[in-house]
């Protein structure tokens, strides 16, 4: 999935961005990857507490 690509990719540029982490994790979890998707979603929230309505 290249969108999953560029989520990547623009964590590896700002770590500390809410909203890569959050897309991410959509991404992941469309692909089913679970486990990793709520690695990812746990970290907007640890970064952004407004993504824990996710």
């Amino acid at each position: 999935m290249k969108i999953l690509a560029s989520y990547i990719k623009a964590i590896q540029k700002d770590e500390s961005n809410p909203k890569a982490w959050y897309n991410m994790a959509n991404a992941l979890k469309r692909l089913e990857r679970y486990t990793e998707a709520l690695d990812a979603i746990n970290m907007a929230i640890q970064l952004d507490s407004d993504y824990a309505h996710a």
